[in-house]
């Protein structure tokens, strides 16, 4: 099996004016493939701890689009990568080189409030390994904690956590705590943190990490290509974890008991909806890109000996929710966006599944949605499935390309990030941030 897929390939960037600044700069590039149709459901399982397993009515069926409002974005926020908003309502924001810098989001323009770099020693700054995902810690308000994945300098899969407080800027990297290492075979700098995210009870993380390019995702007695399941240790100055209860396996074995699902190639960003279900934007190889629902403990979605859904089906694998094939114009996803255009380079993404509160700003469009999309193709959609797994809601909603944060803010809104190019070889746009609106 041929691997095609090599992240943020090296590319001078064009709209940044200082000419001794050059970085890697294209995401998960991945390969052309023959025409095809997309998956179905899946069967549904056990529902992750803190899910509600109750039956969930589909989403009203009106039509309503969504449009994007660009706030001016500092000079110095370059490459974003990740985001998430403090309960203040400011913005943090992930460049890939190792910055996070600190906004308040106005009208029309973000404020840059400060920065701080997470780079030391056991930071690589190379191919898809800068800083890759950024999480606020549900209880910051008390701990102040923000964790990062990214690459150890052996390009080590590696999610830290530093101290944070909003304020105080300089010596923030000498918080760095180390939380999660994987390790593996060195065979590439791609395929590594894609997301990180907590259960309702603030204190289990779930991280999706890729497979390192090895192209196997089923070697259980790795974390890789896999959905997995901690307790982080949140003592002040405590490194270190252990495997949340309820995972797949209990550690009496060669398994590795952080374990929850595997056989994924790179789910870069993925969602926990109300029901406590994953949504994982899953990268393809040669063929397919895919969103898989992890609705159960133990699933298996068949990388390497699956890309894309199974054909012919194979017991013990559980097929994407969706899926589609790179090329297929004719697909209901490139028809119903005359603003795609076809290109050898994919990357599926899932955004956040929308929480509605007292200023619900969509005005219950997007609950019981979760958005997903195709980062170079730039179309955006919005998805469903009840409770057996079935799809029951899947549209088009605007056209956006090179998306990498999909958060959102206290305020209700949603905001997203966009890198700026999905082609190392092309003139880079701009980086932008962007607000979410609805558009009848």
């Amino acid at each position: 099996m041929t691997l095609c897929s090599g992240s943020f390939m090296t590319g001078s960037l064009r709209y940044l004016r200082s000419e001794s600044f050059a970085l890697l700069a294209l995401f998960l590039f991945s390969c052309d493939g023959p025409p095809g149709t997309d998956a179905g459901g899946i069967d549904g399982g056990d529902d992750i701890d803190g899910g509600d397993s109750g039956e969930v009515d589909a989403a009203p069926p009106h039509r309503v689009r969504l449009s994007f409002e660009a706030l001016s974005l500092p000079s110095e926020v370059i490459l974003p990568t990740a985001s998430g908003f403090l309960p203040d309502g400011t913005l943090l924001v992930a460049s890939h080189p190792g910055t996070i810098h600190h906004l308040s989001l106005g009208e029309r323009d973000a404020t840059l409030l400060g920065s701080f770099s997470v780079v030391d020693g056991d930071f690589r700054n190379e191919g898809d390994c800068g800083v890759l995902q950024l999480e606020v810690d549900p209880r910051w308000s008390e701990n102040h904690f923000v964790w990062i994945g990214h690459c150890g300098a052996n390009t080590e899969s590696l999610v830290r956590r530093v101290t944070f407080d909003g304020t105080r800027y300089d010596g923030v990297d000498e918080t760095l705590v180390e939380t999660l290492r994987v390790t593996g075979p060195r065979v590439s700098n791609n395929h590594s943190v894609g997301h990180i995210g907590f259960e309702d009870d603030g204190t289990t993380m779930w991280v999706v990490i890729g497979d390192k390019a090895t192209e196997t995702g089923q070697r259980t007695d790795r974390m890789i290509g896999a959905l997995l399941r901690i307790v982080p240790n949140r003592d002040a100055a405590g490194s270190g974890y252990v495997p949340a209860a309820g995972n797949a396996f209990d550690g009496s074995t060669a398994d590795r008991p952080e374990i929850y699902a595997w056989g994924l190639r790179y789910g870069w960003r993925a969602t926990r909806d109300r029901m406590g279900r994953i949504w994982v934007g899953d990268v393809g190889e040669a063929q397919w890109e895919e969103i898989d629902l992890i609705d159960g403990v133990g699933l298996n979605f068949g990388w390497a000996d699956c890309d894309g859904p199974c054909e012919p089906a194979m017991a013990g694998f559980t097929d994407p929710l969706l899926a589609w094939r790179r090329g297929d114009t004719a697909h209901r996803y490139f028809v119903e966006d005359p603003e795609s255009e076809p290109s050898t380079r994919r990357v599926a993404w899932v955004g956040e599944a929308y929480r509605p509160g007292e200023d619900d700003r969509y005005d219950g469009f997007l609950t019981d949605r979760v958005p997903f999309g195709d980062t170079c193709l730039g179309w955006v959609r919005g998805a469903w499935a009840d409770a057996t797994g079935a799809v029951v809601y899947d549209e088009h909603w605007a056209h956006l390309p090179h998306i990498t944060s999909w958060e959102q803010s206290p305020d209700g809104y949603v905001y997203v990030t966009s890198f700026g190019s999905c082609d190392a070889f092309e003139v880079f746009d701009p980086p932008a941030l962007y607000r979410v609106t609805l558009r009848p």
